[in-house]
């Protein structure tokens, strides 16, 4: 018996010093957050729902196993949104199934179909993980639908400096337009370059890059309550912002005779795109300047080889840059010089 006892007290002594592990979590309290983003719009006569991926569980603990977004609908034939009514599952968007939905980073949009004039529908998003549990719903996204508008016709863009002016004919029954543009081999984005619709037929697209082609669809918006209701495209076309600012006239120019014939000087310009200079000559006071450097010069000095002594001349110069439609700045101050 003495035997015994130090190894049950020893026995005793481990059982008491391990840890009790805590039960485990069931796998409905880990859900995903709900989805607080959901936004509902109209382009080309279809909706979409646009909404991020949850990055976080309920809990806080990541990552979040997301295996489908479950969409839900309902749908009041009477315009009323506080009416009771039942939500009916509209989709189930299987994750490995791409076709099913668009995403770009982490915005999810979905399409939905075949809706109805003057029906009001309003729409939840909820996040399913791999046990097949829910997340909250997400926010409510209510869309009254309506006949959109047909596409605008007669689209023209005429290429302005770092610009691109867009004009076309009205479209029957639309209040505003939304201007899309995209660039060759590029999808067009679900968003516009205009943050509200236009009122006017004609848009001034800002902040391109010159001689780049760009391509542009003009769509119709009728606003049906809170519901910018768009219509299909406009006929594409394609415009080039052209560069048609000539660079700054040089400054502080001086000529002064030297032994093979008259060097000019001047202040170098300081536009990026330079290209060059010219060189005008005039010897009868009146008379018209004529270029006499037969190429562009580089650097800020030209030493005129054919001047005649005894002679007097005026000198200008110009600054040139490197667009392809050469722009060319006017005549700097002229100088004066008997050689």
């Amino acid at each position: 018996m003495k035997t015994y006892l130090p190894l049950l007290f020893i026995l005793f002594a481990l059982v008491e010093g391990c840890g009790v592990k805590a039960p485990p979590i069931p796998p409905d309290v880990v859900v995903p957050e709900p989805i607080s983003d959901l936004q509902g719009r109209v382009r080309e006569g279809d909706l979409y729902l646009r909404w991020s991926v949850p990055r976080e569980n309920m809990d806080g603990s990541k990552p979040v196993d997301l295996v489908s977004f479950r969409i839900l609908r309902r749908d009041e034939k009477g315009g009323c949104i506080d009416c009771p009514g039942e939500f009916k599952v509209r989709a189930d968007l299987d994750l490995r199934r791409k076709d099913e939905y668009r995403q770009e980073q982490d915005i999810m949009s979905w399409k939905d179909k075949d809706l109805e004039q003057g029906i009001l529908y309003i729409y939840k998003v909820r996040s399913i993980n791999h046990w097949g549990y829910a997340s909250p719903a997400s926010n409510e996204v209510v869309i009254q639908w309506g006949l959109p508008p047909p596409p605008p016709s007669s689209l023209n863009g005429e290429g302005r400096d770092g610009a691109v002016m867009l004009s076309w004919e009205p479209a029957e029954g639309a209040n505003g337009y939304n201007i899309y543009r995209r660039q060759k081999d590029e999808p067009l984005s679900l968003d516009p370059v205009n943050k509200t619709p236009e009122k006017k037929e004609r848009y001034l697209d800002e902040g391109l890059q010159n001689e780049k082609k760009y391509l542009y669809v003009v769509r119709g918006v009728r606003f049906c309550g809170e519901t910018d209701v768009e219509g299909k495209s406009s006929a594409e076309i394609t415009a080039i912002p052209v560069d048609i600012t000539p660079p700054s006239p040089p400054i502080g120019l001086i000529a002064i005779s030297q032994d093979k014939g008259i060097e000019l000087d001047w202040f170098p310009n300081e536009e990026p795109d330079l290209l060059g200079y010219s060189v005008y000559r005039q010897e009868i006071p009146g008379k018209d300047f004529h270029k006499i450097s037969t190429e562009a010069v580089e650097e800020s000095r030209f030493l005129d080889l054919s001047a005649e002594r005894g002679k007097s001349y005026y000198f200008a110069v110009t600054a040139i840059d490197n667009s392809p439609r050469r722009n060319e700045s006017s005549l700097s101050l002229s100088v004066k010089i008997k050689y």
